[in-house]
């Protein structure tokens, strides 16, 4: 964060596998409520991304994931603020 506002670049929050340590996403968006930063999207822990990786395929290509959905998503915003 630091870094990116050092720099004048937008902020913006992804937090992935929050479902292993809800304590620590708690954690994380307390943080970014307080910094007025804003999460983009949670990423579910999911198995897919290893099986991916050892097909050599992102998991975009992997097609065999519910989080492809919530990636693209997550890209749409990110084109929407380059955009800007």
């Amino acid at each position: 964060m630091n870094l990116t506002q050092h720099f004048g670049i937008e902020t913006l929050i992804l937090i992935n596998k929050y479902d292993i340590n809800y304590e620590n996403t708690e954690q994380i968006e307390s943080f970014c409520q307080n910094n007025n930063l804003e999460i983009l999207n949670k990423i579910p822990f999911d198995n897919s991304f290893t099986q991916a990786m050892v097909q050599g395929k992102t998991i975009v290509e992997y097609k065999n994931s519910g989080l492809i959905e919530n990636i693209k998503k997550v890209w749409e915003k990110i084109e929407q603020r380059l955009k800007r």
